[in-house]
């Protein structure tokens, strides 16, 4: 759903531990129900503080409510300047205490909430997640708005990303919560700020890995350009090397993709395949399509073995449209035609269709390169599309069809009389009747654009 423009999605956990935060109001199913429908609000209000921000500052953003609470962020990937992350992380918490506000001023000059038991229940309740959250929210941890603030601040500071001091703090202070919450028999904080602290633990543990390898960047850098030289020797050696003495996860990565590349380049695909298996397993898809894109179409041809079990494997479209090209290179259209209408690949599809009734023409498959050209043109009109359609009916000998076919192409605005008077593909269409005036209107076309104002 949106609201006021924004995209706003509500996952079943938010509700789940709502529940959970007011297990003590099972008994009172309209308590419970006033308290979900309290955290609903308030919560959407808190992450508005930030979505409204964001759109201010020229970006989309996105809502999501969810068990941890509320999530904004937005559609851009793009640079934003910590003053401005600064507002959008203060923007959250200053709504809740707007709001929090206007339900105290309302409490103050009406008698709407001291009516009742229901009215006062509801008054606190407001108050409590507007304010008490808002404040806890304003904590110095990440992943909290206070230590989203922390962390912006030193990168303003330091013009530094690694965010060392804010993770350092947000641990030192977390652990601190969370032992003082369990002393205190706060379950629940106890809980949440334990786990805040075990995730800028691990993360603090993950800089300290990346900065022990800071001694593998030359020879990782020089393993980049050996692959760009196509030298898979060299490419395989210092992989193996570097993911040896590497320590950090993205470094063994990068070291794992690189293995993968240079065995690729020796064609060693039995341990190509058990590599991009275990860069799968550890790295997940986007690992193994990250190295394998910076391959050309003719290299994935030589790559087919690898790319269909990482892409059968994973399904991730961008393996599938690697795999699917690398069969056309391969002049293995049916099984490229059959893959690219399965529709997991409806993103890559229309260039896929198109290059595949390229190639199919030009290999002298002709039923193969109509059906393509035919899948492509269903997805977007382009004369060039049904030129090479009729192209492939004239080859086959189909002259009617193709005549036909070139008759659609020229209605659709075909400009290219060069092509029509020179191309080979063609040649069966010029002895017909048809093809003079074709040619003609096609030529009359071609001279009016050109002659046409240009603004």
């Amino acid at each position: 759903m949106k609201i006021l423009g924004i995209p706003v999605k509500v996952d079943v956990s938010f509700l789940i531990i709502g529940v959970l935060l007011a297990s003590s109001r099972l008994a009172n199913p309209v308590m419970l129900v006033e308290w979900l429908v309290v955290l609903f609000v308030s919560v959407l209000v808190h992450e508005f503080g930030h979505a409204l921000t964001c759109r201010a500052f020229g970006l989309q953003p996105e809502v999501q409510l969810y068990g941890m609470g509320g999530l904004t962020s937005w559609r851009e990937d793009r640079e934003v300047s910590p003053p401005k992350r600064i507002a959008i992380s203060l923007a959250g918490p200053f709504a809740g205490f707007f709001f929090g506000g206007l339900v105290f001023l309302l409490s103050r000059t009406t008698q709407i909430f001291h009516q009742s038991e229901f009215g006062n229940d509801l008054f606190l309740d407001l108050l409590w997640v507007n304010w008490g959250w808002g404040i806890f929210n304003l904590l110095p941890v990440l992943p909290l708005d206070g230590g989203n603030v922390v962390s912006s601040l030193e990168e303003w500071i330091t013009h530094k990303t690694a965010g060392l001091i804010a993770r350092t703090l947000s641990f030192l202070v977390a652990a601190g919560m969370a032992l003082w919450a369990f002393s205190a028999s706060l379950t629940w904080i106890a809980i949440l700020m334990g786990w805040f602290a075990f995730m800028n633990a691990s993360a603090l543990y993950r800089q300290w890995q990346y900065l022990r390898d800071r001694n593998l960047r030359s020879p990782l850098e020089q393993a980049h350009a050996d692959f760009q030289q196509r030298n898979g020797n060299a490419v395989v050696q210092s992989a193996q090397e570097i993911l040896q003495a590497s320590h950090s996860d993205a470094m063994k990565r990068e070291a794992m993709q690189l293995l993968l590349q240079g065995l690729l380049l020796r064609r060693n695909l039995p341990q190509a395949q058990e590599t991009a298996a275990r860069l799968q397993a550890e790295f997940g898809a986007e690992a193994v399509a990250q190295a394998l894109i910076r391959f050309t179409p003719e290299e994935w041809a030589d790559a087919l073995p690898v790319l269909q079990t990482a892409y059968q494997s994973s399904l991730l479209p961008e393996l599938g449209m690697m795999y699917a090209q690398g069969l056309i290179g391969a002049n293995r259209f049916t099984e490229a035609l059959s893959l690219i209408a399965e529709g997991k690949l409806s993103e890559y599809a229309t260039g896929l269709y198109a290059l595949l009734q390229d190639k199919a023409l030009q290999a002298k498959e002709y039923d193969l390169s109509i059906a393509a050209g035919e899948q492509a043109l269903a997805r977007g009109a382009s004369p060039h599309l049904a030129y090479y359609i009729a192209c492939a009916h004239a080859q086959a000998g189909r002259l009617s069809e193709g005549v036909t076919w070139l008759k659609q192409t020229v209605e659709a605005g075909f400009l290219d009389d060069e092509l029509l008077a020179d191309d080979p593909n063609i040649a069966p269409l010029r002895s017909l009747p048809e093809f003079a005036a074709l040619a003609q209107k096609v030529a009359a076309q071609a001279a009016a654009q050109n002659n046409s104002p240009r603004k």
